[in-house]
This record gives C-alpha cells, structure tokens and sequence, in this order.
C-alpha cells in the first residue's frame, strides 16, 4: 500500500494552508510531551520543526525515492516505502496534499486507526459532494473525495473541525482536467479517537 504519485508535484495552495495544518497539529499536541507521528507523503523535518518545542518521533510513508533521499538527510526521521510495514502506534497521523494519491483509501485508514492514534490530521484534501471519484493530474491518478467516505472509513473517530481554504480552483481544475462548474472544496481537517 503506497502513494500513486510519481514525480514531483506542484502545489496549488498557498503557504497559508500549510499553517492551517500545522495550527491543528500545535492543538493536538497541546498537553503531550513526548508525541510520535506519522506522515503520509511527508518528505522532510516540517512537522518536526513545527513542534520543535516537543520530543518528537517521526516516521514518513513516501515513495523510494523520497525515502532514499530523506534517509541520508535527517537521520532522525524513520522512513517507509509501504505503508503496511508500520507496526507500531502512534499520537498523531497526519497527511498534507498526499492522501489523495493513496493506493486505497479504504486500506490506508484502516492501517492507519490500526494504529491507534489520538488525532488523525488532514490537510489540502480536494473534495466533492458527489461520489468520490478518480482523475489524473498529469499523468498521475488523482483522487477526489466524498466527505462522507472519509468520515464512514474512520469510525472510531469523530470529526473534530473541518476549515475550508481558498485556493486558485481554477487552476487546480485546470491541472486536473475537470470542467469549470465542477464543485469542489479545499478543506484542512482533524479527526479525534472516540476513545480519548
């Protein structure tokens, strides 16, 4: 189970959306000392330097690649190839402009509340009302989601906040070939363990 993307990719957000994630990683980590996250598609120290205040353990699912590159960068941070190899449990997982290139979004939040987490953190996830569906932004399988399909695959969570940002729809539709009256949201979003 990986990420479909290949090549580098382009972001359309801006650099305020990235802060909005982080925004909701510093309130779920508010009173932990001692954190342990996950990162899928993550590719540096990012979350890390956000919670640079914290002893942090990082671990990221990326391609070969990614991996490759990371392990001879930051040390600190232990990388996987495949996102069923992680056995461990962890505080926080988080995703930002990567889990719509997930394999199966099925599979990955299964593995992914296998894994115990009190937070589960998106970010620059593109959305519909519609039923979820696949397009391709070049040549790479692009996925839009259905809320709903995110919310019914996390059943021991509850949606603790959903921000909706504004981004260049326009150009996002025109990289990823839709129509321009094709509805979409841009949302940052964190889930919370019903157990915590």
């Amino acid at each position: 189970m990986g990420i479909l993307r290949r090549g580098a990719v382009k972001s359309v957000v801006s650099y305020r959306m990235t802060l909005g994630l982080y925004d909701h990683l510093i309130k779920c980590t508010k009173d932990l000392d001692d954190i342990k996250i996950l990162d899928f598609g993550g590719e540096a120290s990012t979350v890390s330097h956000v919670l640079k205040d914290k002893n942090t353990t990082l671990h990221v699912v990326n391609l070969p690649d990614v991996c490759k590159a990371g392990k001879t960068q930051y040390e600190e941070i232990k990388y996987f190839e495949d996102l069923r190899l992680i056995d461990t449990t962890y505080d926080i997982i988080t995703s930002y402009c990567s889990i719509m290139y997930a394999d199966s979004l099925e599979e990955a939040l299964e593995i992914f509340q296998a894994c115990s987490p009190k937070y589960i953190v998106f970010g620059n996830v593109i959305t519909t009302e519609e039923n979820t569906y696949m397009t391709e932004q070049g040549k790479t399988p692009y996925r839009i989601y259905n809320m709903k399909d995110m919310v019914e695959n996390l059943p021991n969570f509850e949606l603790v906040e959903q921000k909706e940002h504004s981004i260049n729809y326009q150009r996002l539709k025109s990289k990823l070939a839709l129509d321009e009256d094709t509805p979409l949201k841009c949302l940052n979003f964190y889930f919370r363990n019903k157990k915590i």
